[in-house]
């Protein structure tokens, strides 16, 4: 999180876009609270930072509050546990739309939040994919109306998409997957879920920024980081590394060696696993 603070700062950026699962679960223990509220504030301290839960930490009993709640009597932060759109003023935050005609464009944005899709957020009579799309559409018909840009943002998995294998999926049932056409007519669509980055969009940027941090050795050879953009030149967005923690697989074959541990350890190079983590797969007689 510093390392996204810092990014946010060098770049000048007005707004922060986190689309899901800080947390692992939906109860995280005070430790792992203050763990992520300390990071989180240094990323709010330089801008804005607007927040959807993913399926870690969305639970799927009515009524339960979601894991990501707690920022929201920070200062700061603006939390979304529903399917929302809005219109976003630089300098002041949310506003009604009749209230941004009186505002410069250049200020304003059009956003669409579209947290984990459990089945429990449709509108009475529709299908999740039904509210989901018709919250896109009243994000793009505001920024249609106003002259303004159009972003959505969301958790959840895209058609098309390639999953590292560290994802999991906490829902009964069969999981909503979204096409990236129906995010057409939109600007930029800025994703969480997929830990790996990839943009699957061809009018528009469909993008998962990636996980900040590999998580498994399934995401050894990815880079990770975050992704800034220009919500009036989206297309031009950009793919920040950042210093995630390395995995390392280690290959050795001990078959005809004297001393196997020996041999296993001289396999092993020193500067490229100083601070990694390493797994060592070897043949022995």
């Amino acid at each position: 999180m510093k390392e996204a603070a810092e990014v946010a700062e060098s770049r000048g950026v007005d707004l922060v876009l986190f689309a899901g699962d800080l947390f692992e679960t939906t109860t995280p223990t005070p430790t792992q609270q203050r763990v992520a509220i300390d990071g989180m504030q240094e990323v709010a301290s330089v801008a804005p930072v607007i927040m959807i839960p993913g399926n870690h930490e969305h639970p799927a009993t009515e009524g339960r509050e979601h894991a990501l709640d707690v920022f929201r009597e920070l200062d700061g932060f603006y939390v979304y546990g529903k399917p929302s759109w809005l219109v976003w003023a630089r300098g002041k935050g949310p506003v009604h739309p009749d209230e941004a005609r009186g505002l410069p464009q250049e200020d304003l944005l059009a956003l669409t939040l579209l947290p984990w899709p459990l089945s429990r957020l449709a509108r009475d009579g529709e299908t999740v994919r039904e509210t989901y799309r018709s919250h896109v559409e009243a994000g793009q018909w505001a920024a249609s109306e106003l002259g303004i840009p159009h972003v959505n943002m969301g958790h959840f998995t895209v058609s098309g998409s390639l999953p590292s294998g560290s994802e999991k999926s906490l829902q009964m049932g069969s999981e909503v997957v979204f096409g990236p056409e129906e995010f057409a007519g939109s600007d930029y669509t800025a994703l969480g879920h997929i830990h790996g980055h990839q943009n699957l969009g061809e009018d528009s940027p469909v993008v998962y920024a990636s996980s900040p941090e590999r998580l498994s050795f399934n995401e050894e050879t990815e880079h990770k980081g975050v992704v800034t953009f220009d919500a009036g030149s989206p297309e031009d967005y950009e793919f920040v590394p950042t210093g995630a923690r390395n995995f390392l697989t280690i290959e050795a074959d001990v078959r005809d060696a004297e001393d196997p541990t020996e041999a296993i350890l001289s396999e092993i190079p020193s500067q490229k696993a100083k601070g990694a983590i390493v797994r060592v797969r070897y043949q022995a007689k």
